[in-house]
């Protein structure tokens, strides 16, 4: 699934970013490979709000469907709060 299609209170980890000039944009942002986020808010026709470690984010739907997601696995579940 991808970041668009995300729930919000759906804890996920990010599995690909689709290219890579993409993908070195979303690094500087947290959006790492690995990384473990948390859903706050979708907002109706706009970006998709995230929680990772201690800051929000609000990924625009072009880029949020372009992020490669699945659920996190609970053992992370304290990582991002």
């Amino acid at each position: 699934m991808t970041l668009d299609e995300v729930k919000p209170g759906e804890r996920v980890c990010i599995l690909a970013v689709a290219d890579a000039r993409i993908r070195a944009q979303a690094i500087r942002l947290g959006l790492a490979e690995g990384a473990q986020a948390r859903c706050v808010q979708v907002l109706p026709g706009g970006p998709v709000v995230i929680q990772l470690g201690q800051q929000e984010l609000a990924v625009g739907r072009p880029l949020a469907r372009r992020i490669s997601v699945a659920p996190a696995a609970d053992r992370g579940r304290g990582r991002d709060r």
